[in-house]
């Protein structure tokens, strides 16, 4: 928030204008955010699950497709197919590279929404064949649940870049990232936002590792908020 607030203070027009007061309200996202009250388990048995290790909440954000843009005149998309494509693999890989990680997935839009396209790397998880759906390690939430109820189950979150819910599990002091195998977010000045995002899939799985061992360590964060969760910066790819 502090970080928001110096945003607009070194952008002022001149000194002699007025800075407008900015008053923090606490956390915003669509739903109920009460629910961060309730218990993990209590927030688990309200979604169906049954799992009771350690789960990542995982958040998209649904592509609009050609047939959305050529009717609403809309122009190019910065979370395009390629970018879901590379979220999910990267998603795939890290299933794959933890034995003992599940997820509960909580998708923008159901899937073959209209104006919506999925990438198969998505598609592939979710299918009636994926074993990660059959074995209890992806669990594939009602689009239409409140989102908060994903963030009370959950250990942890990984969303896409910007997204609220990766920035309302940190508020919690739980780990949290970005995934942003594309790079889709520039130069931050502001070093917590900047330290959230991850790039490299193994980097993201090296991350989660820690995580689920509860070694990760807390950084003093330039976002006036609750700490920022993450592992030795030597990780991460530059």
């Amino acid at each position: 928030n502090e970080a928001h607030c110096d945003y607009y203070r070194r952008r002022r027009v001149s000194d002699e204008v007025e800075f407008p007061a900015i008053k923090v309200t606490g956390t915003m996202m669509c739903g109920d955010a009460g629910i961060l009250n309730i218990s993990a388990a209590e927030a688990r048995k309200r979604l169906g699950i049954s799992e009771a290790g350690f789960l990542v909440s995982v958040f998209d954000v649904a592509t609009v497709d050609d047939e959305w843009r050529k009717k609403f005149d809309g122009g190019p998309v910065a979370m395009d197919l390629d970018f879901g494509e590379a979220f999910f693999s990267g998603l795939s890989a890290l299933l794959q590279a933890l034995p003992e990680l599940s997820i509960i997935l909580k998708l923008k839009r159901k899937i073959g929404s209209r104006y919506r396209a999925f990438p198969p790397a998505l598609l592939e998880l979710v299918s009636d064949r994926s074993d990660y759906l059959r074995n209890g390690r992806i669990w594939l939430v009602d689009v239409n649940c409140d989102p908060f109820l994903p963030i009370a189950a959950a250990n942890a979150a990984i969303g896409m870049p910007c997204t609220s819910p990766v920035l309302i599990t940190v508020s919690l002091g739980r780990p949290a990232a970005y995934f942003d195998p594309h790079r889709l977010v520039g130069y931050v000045q502001e070093r917590g936002l900047r330290d959230l995002c991850i790039r490299q899939t193994q980097d993201l799985i090296e991350l989660t590792r820690t995580w689920m061992a509860g070694t990760s360590q807390t950084i003093a964060s330039e976002i006036n908020c609750r700490p920022v969760w993450l592992a030795d910066s030597s990780l991460f790819g530059k």
